[in-house]
Formats: C-alpha cells, structure tokens, sequence
C-alpha cells in the first residue's frame, strides 16, 4: 500500500503486516523442515530501548518486550482486547541475559477492553494466581477450590482425599490463628447416620482411634485400632 503497509488479503492493511480472510479461519505457519532435532520454526518478539532502528540499548525491568492479544468487537463495534499474553523483563538485565516473566491477562464485562492480569509466571519460575508478587512456588491469592484428591509429598494414597508425607523428618501440619483472642477450629462433618473418626497409626498399623457416637452423642476411645478395647465417654 501507499502507506508502506503490507495487506494479504486486504486492500487497506492497517498495520505494517496484516493478513485477511473473510468467512473462514486465518491462520499463520512457520514451517522447518530438518533432521536436526534442535532446529524450529518460531515466533520472536525483539525490543531495544533505543529508538532507532538497529541500534541496540538495554532494557529495562517491567519493559513489554512482546505480546499476544486476541481482539473482537463490542456491541458498538468497536475493537477491543479480550485476552493477552505479555513478555516483560522482570529485573534488570546482566552481561548476559534479560530475565523474563510472562502475564496472563483476561478482560471482564467491567474493565473497558483493557485486560486484567490473572496469572503470572516469575524469572524464578514461581507461578501467581491473582497476585504480581507470588513468594512460593504456587501462590494463590484469594478463595481456592480442588476437586480431586491432595497428594503433599507423594501421589494420594487410595482411600484418602488428602495425603501428606515428608520427604525427610517428621511430617508437621500447623494451624494458626490469625490474632490474639482468636482460635483454631478443626471441624469433621461427616452424612447423617455416619460417624467421624480420628485414627493413630503406626507404620501403617491401626494403634487407636476416637469415633464420635451420633446415637449417643460421646466419643468412643479405642486402644489398640478400630476393633480394639472401647471406652465411652459424653460431653
């Protein structure tokens, strides 16, 4: 185009590079063909803090380095972001590397089609659900829930929703209130016509266990396992 403006497709590109197909899908590919394992085909997103052409400069912590965003139109037709995938630098760069991170980021009913970032991926690959600084491995901010069996350690044992096991010492479950005056509640809710049980093992052997009595309304203590010795008492 007149512009310097390349349209595939299209009469009126209006980017640098465009490529239009009506009543079908578009796609691009990158094709390679090679016996070596190593080689790919690729998308590359380049930044320099300079601005003139083929001049390189250093950039900078939070720089946008590159992205991808999925656009479509709104009900007044307009265009507008949908979704985004940013490459940002997360630290300052070294004599040799540009530590990265990747922001997730999807656009509600109320943020005027400027996505909001959702998940983040640090340069020391800690993952951030809901939070830009996530401190551990897997950090979630806000209401969590899991359907499925919870393996710590090790793959759920059958028969247990929840699994914990140390991969050295002792295996420690802390629970702590988040103030003064304020306390730690451990509730069992167990069906109607059932009964909760807390059980001791020992090398997988049943040792003993307190299992509430819903007819009596007591806790039933027993030494040695489950078939062992009972002793009743209410409360």
């Amino acid at each position: 185009a007149s512009n310097n403006r390349v349209g595939i497709g299209t009469a009126a590109p209006t980017n640098p590079l465009e490529v239009a197909v009506g009543a079908a899908d578009e796609s691009v590919r990158l094709s390679c063909y090679s016996a070596t394992d190593a080689h790919h085909g690729a998308l590359l997103f380049t930044k320099s803090a300079n601005g003139t052409i083929g001049t390189a400069a250093g950039t900078a912590a939070g720089e946008t380095l590159g992205a991808i965003v999925a656009q479509g139109h709104h009900s007044g037709n307009a265009v507008k972001a949908a979704a985004s995938i940013k490459f940002q630098g997360d630290a300052a760069p070294d004599g040799d590397s540009v530590p990265g991170r990747i922001i997730f980021s999807t656009s509600d009913a109320d943020d005027a089609g400027s996505p909001t970032e959702r998940m983040r991926i640090a340069d020391d690959g800690k993952v951030g659900i809901n939070t830009d600084s996530p401190a551990e491995k897997f950090n979630v901010n806000g209401d969590t829930r899991l359907d499925g069996k919870l393996g710590i350690g090790k793959s759920p044992q059958s028969g247990y929703e929840f699994d914990l096991e140390a991969a050295s010492g002792n295996a420690n479950m802390r629970l702590k209130a988040a103030a003064s005056n304020q306390g730690v509640r451990v509730a069992l809710d167990a069906h109607s016509g059932d009964n909760c049980e807390i059980e001791f093992l020992s090398s997988g052997v049943s040792q003993c266990a307190i299992r509430s009595d819903e007819i009596d309304a007591g806790l039933i203590f027993k030494v040695g396992g489950t078939g062992g010795a009972a002793k009743k008492d209410a409360f």
